[in-house]
């Protein structure tokens, strides 16, 4: 899947549940996020979670669709034309409302709670 095919996901998922496009994912970078992206607690340190559980559950919904599954890397989707890396915010609230775990072996984040089965 190529970059604007991902983020024109990342967009409907986000008009349906916000009505309105996604705010991030604008362009696919060439390589894995920083290897601070590889620790959970880079995650969830700083500011609380401002996101709404709309809007959360808008990009957890198109992270599972482009990435296929319910697992999908904490350092970025990979694409055929690079990366979509993950909006920090939203794993932020995510994890702190339970609705995503992280692996820390295999560095992958998991989505709980049925939030993928709309995708399919």
């Amino acid at each position: 899947m190529l970059h604007r095919e991902a983020k024109a996901i990342l967009d409907e998922w986000c008009k349906r549940e916000t009505g309105k496009p996604a705010s991030t994912g604008k362009r696919a970078y060439p390589r894995l996020s920083y290897e601070k992206a590889s620790s959970l607690e880079w995650w969830t340190e700083a500011g609380g979670a401002r996101e709404t559980t709309r809007r959360t559950v808008a990009y957890l919904k198109a992270y599972c669709e482009i990435a296929g599954s319910s697992k999908f890397s904490a350092r970025g989707i990979k694409l055929d034309d690079g990366y979509l890396r993950l909006d920090k915010g939203v794993v932020r609230f995510a994890v702190s409302k339970g609705l995503i775990t992280f692996d820390v072996v295999k560095v992958e984040f998991i989505v709980n709670q049925n939030i993928c089965s709309d995708t399919d």
